[in-house]
């Protein structure tokens, strides 16, 4: 069953009583929401978390289909009124971008990670929106092209063209980014995941 459509039968049975229903649609995407915070500084990324979760709770009844659009729409607003209540003005950057790396690993090694993810996120950022939300879809959800051609409501080969493209103009970017040597070719290296 493709992730939709098991979210959308986990919304169901939760707004039909199911609490274990709701436990587990709010867990799979908690790591995710988290990430997205945590790649914004100055945000308070468990808080803002809470905040996104609290609000998804409240509105579960208002959400007709796309679950996961509709909790990061609520992540984007939350994050959006925080920005303005510091007086920050400036544009979210993609959705998922920090991941958590194996608990195992040394600190130094987590830190590294995480200065890897925040310069492809930063290169994704300067895409034009229709590359970047293709890029996103692939890199930080692990969709297919067929997930992503459904879930933006455009062809394969346009999913297709858009991803090549993309990772194309999102290469330049981190060939040009000025940082570190090592920091560029492991940010590089995400890119060759294939397409298929």
């Amino acid at each position: 069953m493709a992730q939709d459509e098991d979210d959308g039968a986990l919304l169901e049975a939760w707004r039909a009583g199911d609490r274990d229903a709701g436990d587990d649609l709010l867990r799979r995407h908690f790591l995710g929401v988290l990430r997205y915070f945590s790649a914004h500084p100055g945000v308070d990324a468990e808080e803002m978390t809470q905040r996104t979760f609290e609000a998804c709770i409240a509105a579960r009844d208002r959400v007709r289909d796309q679950f996961v659009a509709y909790l990061f729409g609520i992540a984007r607003n939350q994050l959006l009124r925080e920005w303005e209540r510091k007086g920050y003005r400036g544009e979210p950057i993609s959705p998922s971008n920090v991941s958590l790396r194996d608990l195992r690993t040394s600190p130094s090694m987590r830190v590294a990670k995480l200065d890897e993810q925040l310069l492809f996120a930063r290169g994704l950022a300067s895409l034009a929106r229709e590359f970047a939300s293709v890029l996103e879809l692939f890199f930080w959800e692990d969709r297919s092209i067929h997930e992503i051609a459904n879930q933006l409501g455009i062809a394969e080969g346009t999913v297709k063209s858009r991803l090549h493209r993309g990772k194309a103009m999102l290469r330049t970017w981190l060939e040009a980014a000025p940082q570190q040597a090592d920091l560029r070719t492991s940010a590089l290296a995400l890119l060759d995941r294939d397409e298929t």
